[in-house]
């Protein structure tokens, strides 16, 4: 059994020395159709931290996306600078390879330089193809070492989404206490692994076996047994591990500084992509683009706060949109005393998530208790009456139940609305016109912020220039206290 599967290792071993040979051609295929890749990522990179942005996280879990999203755009940056590098180092190799085919070795000799020089050069390359067999081995770690950072990033990504998922499914106090245990453990093997595996040397036999349950459990949930292999042969290696060990300085470089590298060109102009109190109060006296509708870029920026339909008003009806606060919510709940409509949390389509109060299930076991009484009369006088008059009194009855539960949810989403405009206040050119504004529940079509779209009529306006001003209520309820937030817009009245 040894001597044929001594064989299959040489025959293997050939192969592989083979392909090694050959593995340039395999590393610009799939650096390319990984540059594809990349540059189509970066929309969903954009459009899932634009979801996250309108979505209501409890807690650390707030903590825990913002440092996801943070790992995954810094794995975006990583990924496409050293493939372009990779591509840019391998062509030149691939151009070194064709001009040797030409002019063949370097000739000091023709070149005719001081010894100064000629030692200079040879000192480092004596031949071509010593230059040729540095970029070979250059393109080709640097090939496995975006790989080897990219599920680095993408393990520490997988490492933050448990407890995020934590906090959606279970209870947030208890959720804590295991994050927390989560977190620590944790934070004990990645500094096993930044520090070049000190606890794995650690011979007694009781700390391996406890220590590998530990790492075992964590490489699982993270998947990082994927690329031991390949980080343990760079490991191995004075140049592959120096490499590795520049990671670090490397990695806050690009994660940190790229994704918040912009430029000022006008030192008159603000920036209107913050939502500061400086930029709120810029606003108006601007045409701020991420306040209108027709002005913002769909999907590119939330809206924060409010956003005009339009920026010049033609008709005599002005529209607008007032985003939905976590804030409301508490002061729905703890001032208001409405029930929420839906259970907070991830669920699957099998499980209904809307919450009975109880209201709806007294009428509930009324409309119950008719239907019975109904069917009971129906068998005990069946014959006094035809098939098709049962049915048509069942169907008063339906629609009699139908129509009181209706009438409940509509009442529910009146009570929503009602609160929701007792927390605002507004006016146009300071006139306060709050009494002639009506507000309704919806969803903007930028990114699915939550909101009011509200209305109102501009019968007494004159054309030209007018600004909305909104006192929107933020409900603070450690404090018990309502805090208004101003914002002002200008609009056009054709």
């Amino acid at each position: 059994m040894s001597e044929p599967t001594s064989d299959k290792r040489s025959v293997f071993k050939k192969w592989l020395e083979t392909l090694q040979q050959e593995s340039w051609q395999l590393e610009l295929l799939i650096s390319g159709l990984a540059l594809l890749g990349v540059f189509n990522a970066k929309v969903f990179i954009d459009g899932l931290e634009s979801y996250f942005a309108v979505q209501f996280l409890r807690g650390a879990a707030v903590f825990g996306v913002e440092i996801f999203m943070f790992l995954l755009k810094g794995s975006w940056y990583i990924f496409l600078i050293n493939l372009m590098i990779h591509i840019i180092l391998r062509g030149l190799w691939i151009g070194a390879i064709g001009l040797r085919y030409v002019s063949e070795d370097i000739d000091y000799q023709k070149l005719n330089f001081s010894n100064y020089f000629t030692k200079l050069y040879t000192r480092k390359y004596q031949s071509f193809d010593d230059y040729i067999e540095d970029l070979e081995r250059i393109c080709s770690v640097i090939f496995a070492y975006t790989f080897l950072l990219f599920f680095i990033l993408i393990s520490a990504c997988l490492f933050l989404i448990w407890p995020i998922l934590l906090y959606a499914v279970i209870d947030e106090l208890l959720a804590t206490f295991i994050v927390m245990a989560y977190l620590i453990i944790g934070l004990i093997v990645f500094v096993d692994f930044i520090f070049l595996n000190p606890l794995k040397k650690i011979k007694e036999e009781w700390f391996g076996r406890v220590y590998g349950f530990v790492f075992r459990f964590y490489s699982t949930i993270t998947l990082s047994f994927i690329f031991r292999p390949l980080l343990l042969n760079f490991l191995d290696n004075k140049f592959t591990k120096r490499l590795f060990l520049f990671s670090i300085p490397y990695g806050i470089v690009i994660i940190l500084l790229l994704p918040n590298l912009t430029s000022r060109s006008a030192g008159y102009f603000p920036s209107f992509e913050s939502n500061s109190l400086q930029i709120r109060a810029y606003n108006s006296n601007a045409l701020n683009p991420h306040l209108y509708d027709d002005l913002r870029l769909d999907g590119k920026q939330k809206v924060n706060y409010i956003s005009l339909d339009k920026y010049r008003i033609s008709g005599n009806v002005l529209e607008f949109f007032v985003t939905h606060m976590k804030s409301d919510e508490y002061y729905f709940k703890q001032v208001k005393d409405i029930q929420p409509l839906n259970k907070v949390g991830v669920y699957t389509g099998f499980k209904s998530m809307t919450i009975k109060d109880s209201i709806f299930q007294q009428l509930s076991e009324q409309n119950v208790q008719e239907r019975v009484a109904f069917l009971s009369e129906k068998r005990e006088n069946r014959s006094e009456r035809s098939n098709y008059e049962w049915d048509s009194l069942y169907n008063v009855l339906e629609n009699n139940h139908q129509s009181i539960e209706r009438a409940y949810h509509a009442d529910k989403m009146l009570e929503l609305n009602a609160a929701f405009e007792s927390l605002c206040k507004f006016y146009i050119d300071d006139q306060e016109i709050t009494d002639h504004v009506e507000c309704l529940m919806t969803q903007h079509g930028n990114l699915g912020e939550k909101g009011w779209k509200c209305i109102t009529v501009l019968d007494s306006l004159q054309s030209g220039l007018h600004r909305l001003k909104v006192e929107r209520g933020i409900y603070r309820r450690n404090l018990n206290v309502i805090s208004p937030v101003v914002l002002e817009i200008p609009f056009i009245l054709d």
